[in-house]
């Protein structure tokens, strides 16, 4: 049994790469890190509740600079091989725009790896700011997540932080933005259905047609339907059908074209069966467990991402149960290992 991993470990800011079913193989960077800090307390959440619940940067203070950044990075670099990377993506424990240094991480990102694609997965609460927007426009690609087209939806499932723009503000800003991209817009829209009959989801009644409606509005250049097949925050959260998300991706192909309608369990992106990770059995450990902090995974998610096998990976596991505190959550899609 290894005691090299301790609990009190500082996270770090680049993790993974991690399996993404819309980006492929994609190297983490958390620009917020632990506690979770976000504008947003969604309910799907596979993070769980949100612990710093805000809506603007004013008070705190994030670690996270261009200059640590380059530093670990640099480092993760030599770990694994970097030709097998589909995608850098800005994402982690918390929403990326409120790290007021973002513009210059990104700017790191591409000096340190040219050539590799730059994603910024944002819940598009800050969108609105022109400082956030002229960070955003040095991605490659930018994910604005939006979850509905009302008010009293955008409330019932993201739980906005006091000080958040209403929803016709974060739509404004979504179609500011495109209009002076050069990137791929690409909206994340994550459909839920609820065993609580007096909770409003997106995917019924008015709710579900306003819903459509602005995503026609804004024609972005991709959408991505998502629906939580990982743990959620809250347990009457439930995924829609395959069904419902076929019908939704026929609905949008009349104003966005098919091939730009990536669907969770229908349109994925394939994984190249390569080599990933080159360090060491005790680094393979810290990043599991780092890749475990951000999202909940089954052994055979990390064993794609990492191109490590199986059998190496279930002896890890193994390894960081006995010595943290890990959580096991059996569910339709298998057995997901997550740390909180």
């Amino acid at each position: 049994m290894h005691k090299h991993i301790k609990e009190s470990e500082q996270m770090k800011i680049v993790y993974g790469p991690v399996p993404s079913w819309r980006l492929g193989r994609s190297l983490g960077i958390d620009v917020t890190l632990s506690p979770k800090t976000c504008t947003f307390n969604c309910v799907y959440c596979q993070l769980g509740p949100t612990v710093r619940h805000i809506s603007t940067s004013e008070n705190i203070r994030f670690n996270v600079t261009a200059k640590n950044l380059a530093e670990e990075l640099s480092r993760k670099i030599r770990e694994i091989n970097v030709k097998t990377l589909d995608f850098v993506t800005f994402s982690g424990t918390g929403e990326p725009t409120l790290n007021p240094n973002l513009g210059d991480l990104i700017t790191t990102v591409k000096k340190l790896l040219p050539g590799i694609s730059v994603a910024v997965l944002t819940n598009s609460s800050l969108i609105n700011l022109q400082s956030v927007q002229k960070a955003l426009i040095k991605a490659d690609l930018v994910a604005a997540k939006l979850d509905a087209g009302d008010q009293q939806t955008f409330e019932s499932i993201n739980r906005p932080a006091k000080g958040v723009p209403n929803i016709d503000k974060i739509i404004k800003g979504i179609k500011e933005f495109k209009k002076g991209y050069k990137g791929i817009l690409a909206l994340q829209v994550m459909l839920i259905k609820s065993e609580d009959l007096s909770f409003r989801t997106n995917t019924e009644d008015e709710a579900f047609q306003k819903l459509i409606e602005v995503i026609k509005e804004i024609e972005p250049d991709q959408v991505e339907l998502n629906t939580p097949l990982r743990p959620p925050s809250e347990k009457h959260v439930k995924p829609v059908s395959t069904a419902f998300l076929e019908k939704i991706v026929k609905i949008l192909s009349d104003t966005i074209s098919s091939e730009n309608i990536f669907a969770v369990g229908i349109r994925e992106a394939q994984f190249r069966p390569k080599k990933v990770f080159i360090g060491s059995r005790q680094e393979l450990e810290k990043e599991i467990l780092e890749m475990l902090k951000r999202r909940p995974c089954r052994i055979k998610d990390i064993s794609v991402a990492l191109g490590v096998d199986v059998r190496e990976i279930e002896e890890c596991i193994k390894v960081l149960i006995q010595n943290r505190r890990m959580k096991v959550v059996e569910s339709k899609r298998g057995t997901f290992y997550y740390v909180r």
